[in-house]
């Protein structure tokens, strides 16, 4: 057992979302998934800074959802 005291501040510099049905915030949201779903991404490598495309890829599913492609990302390979 501790004997400290916390003292957390209450956050003052990010807004506080309720997502209600029918809120702003959450009409927002789901126009983002939306939008986010509606396409496919290439996704890079950043090595040294830059973007670096492979010609291996791998498919990025949602975690609930495992039939639907996000898009995809470059796969490193080992050098040897």
């Amino acid at each position: 057992m501790t004997d400290a005291i916390f003292n957390v501040p209450y956050p003052v510099n990010e807004p506080i979302w309720n997502y209600a049905p029918g809120s702003p915030e959450k009409i927002a949201l789901k126009k983002a998934l939306a939008e986010a779903k509606a396409g496919q991404k290439d996704v890079p490598m950043y090595i040294g800074g830059k973007h670096v495309f492979s010609d291996e890829k791998k498919a990025m599913h949602p975690p609930h959802e495992r039939n639907h492609v996000l898009g995809q990302y470059s796969k490193a390979m080992r050098s040897t």
